[in-house]
């Protein structure tokens, strides 16, 4: 009876899962390092901006797969890199394509207003630009990155989110 028993119950699936054990960050001027050993299945921001923040849940680091709702999003995994999000206000997008052109970068507020404007030549040695929403409400921003092509190179275009908490 026993054997029937055990060849007919299941235990927990071995599939893979993690849990969030310990972790910690560091403040280095405009940067900010964050670990974890394992992760969570939910995600929580406890806090404010005077006593500081309780996060736990998914950590987001420098990731080579950045969200886009575009479709027709023409980046390539490694060729633009933001982070960090969700943000409480200082971020920044890392473009890293051989492409040249005109760069253009806007910050889109969910009304689709257009807070942020940065338009210039790229000569496909890379670019960092860095924005700062400390002072804007916590809501969902876009981001829109244009590479219009100079001569015998292609368009680059794609919209992504960035998500502001206080």
């Amino acid at each position: 009876m026993l054997l029937i028993y055990a060849v007919h119950t299941q235990a927990q699936s071995v599939a893979p899962s993690t849990v969030n054990v310990c972790g910690g960050f560091y403040n280095a001027g405009y940067y900010q390092f964050e670990w974890s050993v394992g992760e969570m299945a939910i995600v929580e921001t406890l806090g404010n901006t005077t006593n500081g923040y309780t996060v736990n849940g998914v950590l987001q680091p420098l990731t080579n797969r950045v969200s886009s709702f575009l479709i027709d999003n023409k980046w390539a995994d490694n060729e633009i890199k933001i982070f960090p999000s969700p943000t409480n206000g200082k971020f920044e997008v890392n473009i890293m394509t051989k492409q040249q052109g005109i760069l253009e970068i806007q910050l889109i507020n969910s009304l689709g207003t257009v807070i942020s404007r940065y338009s210039n030549n790229y000569f496909g040695f890379g670019y960092i630009h860095r924005f700062d929403i400390s002072k804007n409400a916590s809501a969902n921003y876009f981001l829109r990155v244009n590479l219009s092509p100079n001569p015998g190179f292609f368009e680059k275009k794609g919209a992504f989110k960035i998500l502001k908490i206080n």
